[in-house]
C-alpha cells in the first residue's frame, strides 16, 4: 500500500509513531498487475479498511480514482487499539473511577503532527470504524463527528470522543456477523479522520438510485444551503431533485439551493461513485467556492428491488 506518513515533529527515533497517521491522498490500494511481485507485496483493500476504516479507506479510493475530496490526514485503528492496551494496565474499579482513554504518547505525538500540520485550520474530527459503510449495514450517524475543532487540545479531545463512540452498544446489535457480536474492539478498532471544516456555499445527499422505489434510472438529489450537519439531523427540509436520462426535475425547491445544471452535476458524480464502488452508492458532497466534493460515500443499504417494466395485455 503506498502511504504519505506524517512523522511526528522531534519522534521520528520512537517506534511506531509514523505509522499511526496516514493520508488520504497516499493510502488507497493501487492498481497492480496480477501475480506480479508488486501484488504480493501489496496489502489488499481489506487491509487498508483494517488500518484506516472503512469510511476513510472508501475516500482514499476515491482520492485514487480522481475523484475531489477535501485533504484528509488518518490516525489508524493501532491508535485506538494502543489506547485501549493502556487502558487494560489500569482498568477502573467502578463506574465512579472510568476516565477517558489515555493517549500513549507515541499517539500524542502524533495527534501533535496532525495538529501541526493543519496549521491552526478549524477541523472537522470524524470517526472511521472498520465496520461501517459496508453493503449489509452502514451505521450512518451511529459514531461521533466532532466540528469546530481548533488547537492540539480539542483535536486530542475529539479523538477521544471518536474512539469512546466505538464502545456504541447499538453497533453490535445493528452489525450483522461476528464483528457484531464482538463489538468495535472486536471488530478492529477505531481510526479517526481530520479534515479541514469547509464553509460550503451548499451540501447535500445523493443517491445514484432511488432508494425508496429501487429504480436504479433514477437519481436522487437533496441540498440545503451551507453545512449539510443539519439535514443530517433532520433540522430542515432539503430541496430534492430527481435526475434521469439527463433531466433534472425539482420535487422541492423552496430553499433555491441548486439549479438544474448542479442537481445533474451531482447526479453525474454520485453515478460515477456507484461505478467506482460498484453498487448504487449514497454520497454525502458540498459544494464549496463552486468546487463539488464528496465528504463521504457508501453502498445504499437495504436498496428495493428495481420496479418491474409495465407490460400491456397481449403483449
Amino acid at each position: 500500500m503506498t502511504t504519505n506518513r506524517i512523522l511526528p515533529p522531534g519522534d521520528v527515533e520512537r517506534p511506531g509513531a509514523a505509522g499511526y497517521v496516514e493520508s488520504l491522498a497516499g493510502s488507497s490500494t493501487p492498481e497492480r498487475n496480477p501475480g506480479s511481485a508488486e501484488e504480493a507485496d501489496e496489502p489488499g483493500e481489506a487491509d487498508v479498511v483494517s488500518q484506516l476504516g472503512a469510511k476513510a479507506a472508501g475516500l482514499a479510493r476515491l482520492v485514487a480514482a480522481g475523484i475531489a475530496v477535501p485533504e484528509g490526514l488518518v490516525l489508524s485503528t493501532e491508535a485506538h487499539r494502543d489506547a485501549l492496551a493502556l487502558a487494560a494496565l489500569h482498568p477502573p474499579v467502578d463506574d465512579a473511577s472510568r476516565r477517558p482513554l489515555p493517549v500513549p504518547p507515541a499517539v500524542g505525538a502524533a495527534v501533535h503532527a496532525i495538529a501541526a500540520h493543519f496549521a491552526g485550520a478549524t477541523l472537522a474530527v470524524r470517526s472511521s470504524a472498520v465496520v461501517e459503510d459496508g453493503p449489509l449495514a452502514s451505521h450512518a450517524g451511529l459514531y461521533r463527528t466532532v466540528l469546530g475543532v481548533r488547537g492540539e487540545d480539542r483535536l486530542r479531545a475529539a479523538v477521544r470522543a471518536c474512539w469512546e463512540s466505538a464502545a456504541s452498544t447499538r453497533v453490535g446489535a445493528d452489525t450483522p456477523g461476528p464483528a457484531g457480536a464482538g463489538g468495535m474492539a472486536g471488530a478492529g478498532g477505531m481510526a479517526v479522520l481530520v479534515q479541514r471544516q469547509l464553509d460550503p456555499d451548499v451540501a447535500g445527499v445523493a443517491f445514484s438510485a432511488d432508494p425508496v422505489t429501487g429504480d436504479r434510472d433514477v437519481a436522487v438529489v437533496s441540498a440545503v444551503p451551507g453545512l449539510g450537519d443539519r439535514l443530517a439531523a433532520g433540522l430542515v427540509t432539503p430541496d430534492r431533485w430527481r435526475v434521469t436520462g439527463g433531466a433534472a426535475l425539482a420535487e422541492r425547491a423552496s430553499l433555491q439551493a441548486l439549479t438544474a445544471e448542479q442537481a445533474r452535476a451531482i447526479a453525474d458524480l454520485a453515478a460515477r461513485i456507484e461505478a467506482i464502488i460498484g453498487a448504487p452508492a449514497d454520497v454525502e458532497w458540498a459544494m464549496d467556492a463552486g468546487r463539488l466534493v464528496v465528504l463521504q460515500a457508501r453502498p445504499i443499504t437495504a436498496l428495493p428491488r428495481p420496479p418491474r417494466p409495465a407490460h400491456l395485455p397481449g403483449t
